[in-house]
């Protein structure tokens, strides 16, 4: 079964890290998504240079592999969404 992946440009610097909102791209969440992950302590791991969080792109390819390895079902329990509770 074939998926289509929508291509997303993103800057990289010459040392492999980006920005938080090119790695929010890169990853495709939100840079909100990123900035919750980082504040419960859950991968992919930001390096922070003064007020500013980067992001490897090897770390980010770690991290989509790990996502794409794990198991369903094997994620953090989530809420059902209020339309789906009675």
């Amino acid at each position: 079964m074939a998926t289509e992946v929508d291509r997303v440009r993103v800057r990289v610097l010459p040392d492999g890290r980006m920005n938080r909102k090119d790695a929010a791209a890169y990853l495709g969440v939100t840079v909100q998504t990123l900035c919750n992950w980082a504040n419960l302590g859950r991968e992919p791991r930001a390096v922070v240079i003064g007020s500013r969080a980067f992001y490897y792109q090897t770390d980010l390819d770690r991290f989509i592999a790990s996502e794409v390895a794990r198991p369903v079902g094997m994620g953090r329990a989530r809420r059902a969404p209020a339309h789906m509770t009675a």
